[in-house]
């Protein structure tokens, strides 16, 4: 009993390694690589610290990542990716009520940054990603922004939104929304202890309000949407 008690860790590190070769292995470091991100930074990121913690050889990640570059532009691909699915989650099939789809894609974008604040960094900061920026990551980052378009689209053909490029409405709900959330990550919009405004009363003594954030949301979009009234 004492032996099999001995080689037991052998055994199930070399059962991990075996099952990484059925193909979950970039799956797996992408999960790891995202926890190290949020810990620590971009700086945390290293093939050698995902190997020794999924238990694989150190040379295994290179099959899937030709270096950290290649690993930080597939994280980035996979949050816009992540960030593209949850837009399109919040949009029904009524499309008369895309003016309320809009306001879910906004807090679904904001609730996306608080989430994964590190990640949210590096998909838009580019710190430690290729120069230029792979195709698959650009075509990833067009793809989240792509939904915002055809929900802005849907209120044209309404008449609720004013007519027009609908990129250029489209990057202005983006460069709002986008603002909001780097503030918010940044604990840029704390509570003022002396009057207590309610569109400040968002991070009070390190906890942060999940109403105070889903109503500055909703106020920031809406004026925005109201800017763009026909």
């Amino acid at each position: 009993m004492s032996t099999f008690l001995a080689i037991l860790p052998s055994i199930m590190a070399k059962k991990r390694k075996q099952g990484y070769h059925h193909g979950n292995l970039r799956a797996s470091l992408l999960e790891a690589a995202n926890r190290f991100l949020e810990r620590g930074g971009v700086a945390a990121v290293t093939l050698r610290a995902l190997s020794d913690s999924v238990g694989v050889s150190r040379s295994a990640p290179y099959r899937h990542f030709a270096g950290k570059g290649a690993l930080l532009a597939a994280i980035a691909e996979d949050g816009f990716r992540q960030l593209r699915d949850r837009l399109r989650a919040t949009v029904g099939r009524d499309e008369s009520a895309c003016l309320e789809a809009l306001e879910r894609m906004a807090l679904a974008y904001v609730d996306f940054a608080v989430s994964n604040p590190a990640r949210f960094r590096l998909m838009f900061g580019g710190q430690g990603l290729p120069v230029p920026a792979p195709p698959s990551l650009r075509r990833e980052a067009r793809a989240a922004l792509g939904e915002v378009i055809a929900a802005i689209e849907a209120c044209q053909r309404l008449g609720l939104l004013q007519a027009g490029s609908s990129l250029d409405l489209a990057n202005a709900c983006w460069a709002t929304v986008h603002g909001l959330a780097t503030l918010l990550i940044d604990e840029q919009l704390l509570a003022d202890r002396r009057t207590r405004s309610q569109h400040a009363l968002l991070v009070v003594e390190g906890r942060r309000s999940e109403r105070g954030i889903r109503r500055l949301t909703r106020l920031a979009v809406r004026i925005v949407l109201d800017g763009m009234a026909p």
